[in-house]
């Protein structure tokens, strides 16, 4: 009985922490990754810098959003002034 208590326990404790850690993704890929001082600049979610919906972000909306526009050109691979969400995702994770 004291086995399966403690093992409910464990199970209870290690969901917390799981969930506590998904809901910090968005404010790690927001940052790059860093925190505080580290953080050059904290970067808003790509849904809320892509203003028009339309799964593309731009130069003139991510400078809108805040982005500065030499961290947008470091996103932008082709030089083609728009980034997927994909592209945006995954530039976030290679800096951290």
């Amino acid at each position: 009985m004291m086995k399966k208590l403690i093992s409910l326990l464990l199970t209870l404790m290690l969901s917390t922490v799981a969930v506590a850690a998904e809901s910090g993704k968005d404010d790690m890929a927001a940052t790059g990754n860093k925190s505080g001082a580290e953080a050059s600049h904290q970067l808003p979610k790509f849904s809320e810098a892509d203003a028009n919906g339309d799964k593309m972000l731009t130069r003139k909306e991510a400078v809108k959003a805040g982005i500065p526009k030499r961290q947008f050109q470091d996103i932008d691979y082709n030089g083609d002034g728009v980034v997927t969400r994909t592209i945006y995702k995954y530039d976030l994770r290679q800096k951290s």
